[in-house]
């Protein structure tokens, strides 16, 4: 099963886990991607499907794109926070780009549209990158493979949710939060990969991951109704899914 598990793990560490396997062989699949091809892929979705549970809004949505300078491809992921997951690939030319680009925005009906973009020489750089400059906190990640499943998990450090931590002379050293950081994603991968429960991590929401799609005949009218000089009927196909659709007319 595809899911994101949310834990909190000693009362001030909170890790998200994500395992993906169907979804991300749907996506591959709709994308015309050999398995060998799409280790850049997934980790886009895997982004996206983590950093969308948590959006509480049900019209909002997370879309991750990494552009890789060595194919000169960018691989994007979208999620809604209800679990539909897809995916598309673009090429770009733009060749001032010599590291990988990270972009993660959010679409949301109430805050409205916004995104914070970072660089790093691979996606593990700029992925913590990410946690440091957007979320303005100090995180660890990990993607893992586990069987046939594709996982990434973060974790990052919450001060004030435990209470040892109140008085400022008993604030954790870098050293000391680093290697809670650390055992707290240990022990994440252990609980998602065994499926049992560990006493120091709370499990606090399960979200399930599909493959799925927003397309539809309405929305791609309301597209073409943008374009001039139209013969009908025209066939259009979704760069997300590759479902075919015949407009006869708008």
């Amino acid at each position: 099963m595809d899911i994101v598990n949310t834990f909190i793990y000693d009362n001030d560490i909170r890790i998200k886990a994500t395992l993906l396997k169907n979804s991300l062989r749907e996506l591959f699949k709709a994308q015309s991607m050999p398995k060998d091809k799409t280790s850049l892929f997934s980790k886009a979705a895997l982004l996206a499907a983590t950093f969308a549970t948590e959006e509480k809004d049900d019209n909002g949505a997370i879309y991750v794109s990494i552009k890789d300078p060595n194919t000169q491809t960018a691989l994007t992921a979208v999620c809604e926070t209800d679990g539909r997951l897809r995916g598309c690939v673009d090429v770009y030319k733009d060749s001032s780009f010599s590291e990988t680009v990270l972009t993660v925005g959010r679409k949301l009906a109430i805050r409205g549209d916004y995104q914070s973009s970072v660089i790093g020489k691979d996606i593990e750089v700029a992925a913590e990158e990410y946690f440091k400059s957007s979320r303005q906190t100090k995180a660890k990640i990990k993607f893992f493979t586990f069987e046939d499943s594709d996982g990434f998990i973060f974790s990052e450090y919450f001060p004030g949710h435990n209470v040892k931590f109140q008085d400022e002379n008993k604030k954790p050293t870098p050293e000391y939060l680093s290697k809670k950081l650390e055992t707290a994603l240990e022990t994440a991968i252990e609980a998602t990969i065994k499926n049992r429960s560990i006493d120091i991590l709370k499990k606090v929401s399960t979200t399930k991951i599909i493959f799925g799609c927003t397309c539809s005949k309405r929305r791609i009218k309301q597209a073409l109704s943008q374009t001039h000089d139209l013969t009908f009927p025209v066939e259009i196909k979704c760069r997300f899914c590759g479902k075919n659709y015949i407009i006869d007319s708008l």
